[in-house]
């Protein structure tokens, strides 16, 4: 199909008018109907939910350990996600280009636009997600499962897990008294349950993969891209061609269907390949590429038709993804480019070869076309026992080291709540200073007062104490004041408290602020 032909036919979708608000919608693309002779409208659901990272690193940053688990492991970039949207317009708007060349490989998918044929298939799904790829056949079963026996005690071992028993723990305060590493393998499945894969939480969470992540290293090894390339194969390949039935449905009806998979990583792999999704997104400088995307604008209907619009200079699209320096450094690209190299296909699975034994967890990602799988048909060789032990070790180093630089940091947080006393109580040394200078001051005073008393012979008997010392000094002065005798009187006229009160200002008069009589009056 010619690029003029595509642009008139999608001109009818282009000018169906929608509501602002709906253009944001993450999951379902907005319901309308509008048919074309080469383009159909529908309404599209996208399972897969991308923004549970959001939910995940939220949860995971209430403590530093466990943020910092889950960032090492395979899983971790995503935490660092930019877009949310599934954008579902633009999907189905793609999935209607595929075309189907003869001599294509079984792996891979093919667009035609303007002109130009674009190819989606393993090669461009690892470079996109950053995943490994590599033998996922005849995985072999593992006895025991003390993951589940220690996060969910509660359910007979008849019954399954499901993704709404990942969930619920995720969201419950059990969440923060389980371990940290069981914390991470939570989030670990969750992420790929809800954000990669788009089960549903009725889904059952397979045994395998609750065996798999009680070993974090080999959840690492392990080739996820190998495995959800397959499940988003097989859900994008046949998208549209099983549902032929759509283009027959009458006007007033909106063909509805929804996909499971990583579709996210085709909507990346969109926006890689098109140099107008620049308008609409922005592009950093980090990998993997599927993280480095952010949607500034919303992309309307009127914003998918120029992905067609391949004419003029600038606007037309990659040939191919090739790899960057950066990205030919790590490992995951170079066990992947290794099997791309030597196996052409990995879809078809063999027959499962029976086991008489449940490999060590550190073996459990190996399939049967394995090396070390193959020769250990009979039981672990004395070497897999000791690399078992060996990286058994090692996990156990890596939480002692974790949980060391965890106390280094409370030492130095205490350290600073002690430096912080230590200001406070040398800023304290001064005022107390200056209080027992005071103190002394009025010791001095009081001892001048009686002194002065005795000189006059006056000292009221029931003179005890440095108060009524202080009293009765001021009662004489009132009196000697006022000229009258006998000069330990009690009167309270106002003009002789305030000739007091000038005079000695630091001494106590309670007992002058009792009521006036008649008398006193």
């Amino acid at each position: 199909m010619d690029a003029g032909r595509a642009n008139s036919d999608f001109g009818r979708f282009h000018r169906v008018k929608q509501e602002p608000d709906q253009y944001d919608e993450p999951d379902q693309q907005s319901p309308q109907r509008n048919q074309g002779a080469d383009y159909y409208e529908a309404c599209l659901s996208i399972r897969a939910k991308i923004s549970i990272a959001k939910d995940i690193l939220a949860k995971l940053s209430e403590s530093d350990r466990r943020l910092a688990l889950f960032k090492g492991t395979c899983f971790g970039p995503w935490l660092d996600i930019q877009s949310k949207y599934g954008d579902p317009l633009l999907i189905h708007l793609m999935l209607q280009t595929q075309f189907f060349p003869e001599g294509a490989l079984a792996d891979e998918m093919w667009f035609r636009i303007g002109g130009h044929e674009l190819r989606f298939g393993r090669e461009e799904f690892c470079l996109i997600t950053g995943f490994r790829f590599g033998p996922t056949n005849s995985l072999p079963e593992m006895r025991g499962n003390p993951f589940r026996e220690r996060v969910f005690p509660h359910l007979p071992a008849h019954k399954p897990v499901k993704g709404s028993d990942l969930l619920s723990v995720f969201d419950s305060r059990a969440f923060a008294q389980i371990s940290d590493l069981d914390a991470v393998r939570i989030c670990l499945l969750l992420l790929l349950e809800v954000g990669f894969i788009g089960n549903q939480p009725s889904s059952v969470v397979s045994d395998f993969r609750l065996c798999l992540v009680e070993d974090l290293d080999s959840w690492d090894r392990y080739p996820w891209g190998s495995y959800l390339w397959a499940l988003t194969y097989k859900q994008l390949k046949n998208a549209l061609p099983s549902r032929q039935h759509h283009v027959s449905l009458k006007p007033d009806k909106m063909a509805k269907y929804t996909l499971t998979g990583f579709v996210y990583a085709f909507k990346i792999w969109i926006f890689e390949m098109f140099p107008v999704a620049r308008v609409w997104a922005s592009r950093s400088d980090v990998i993997p590429r599927a993280v480095a995307w952010k949607r500034t604008l919303a992309i309307t209907c009127e914003r998918c038709l120029t992905f067609l619009d391949v004419d003029d200079d600038g606007s037309q699209p990659l040939m191919g993804l090739s790899p960057t320096d950066a990205e030919r450094e790590t490992d995951w690209w170079k066990d992947s480019k290794s099997f791309f190299d030597g196996v052409e296909n990995d879809f078809e699975r063999p027959a499962k070869r029976v086991r008489s034994y449940s490999p060590p967890p550190s073996f459990a990602w190996f399939g049967e076309s394995s090396p070390v799988a193959a020769a250990t048909t009979t039981g672990p060789t004395p070497l897999e026992q000791r690399v078992a032990a060996l990286e058994q070790t090692v996990c156990a180093l890596r939480s002692s080291q974790q949980a060391l630089e965890a106390g280094h940091r409370a030492l130095k947080a205490r350290q600073l709540d002690l430096q912080a006393g230590q200001h406070a109580i040398l800023g304290s040394i001064g005022p107390l200073q200056e209080t027992m200078e005071r103190v002394l001051e009025a010791s001095h005073r009081a001892a001048g007062v009686k002194a002065f008393l005795s000189s006059f012979g006056t000292v009221h008997e029931c003179v005890t104490s440095d108060d009524d010392v202080v009293e009765g000094a001021a009662l004489m002065i009132i009196g000697n004041v006022a000229k009258q005798t006998p000069p330990l009187h009690v009167c309270r006229d106002p003009q002789r408290l305030k000739v007091a009160t000038t005079l000695l200002p630091c001494i106590r008069f309670s007992i002058l602020t009792m009521p006036l009589t008649e008398k006193d009056s």
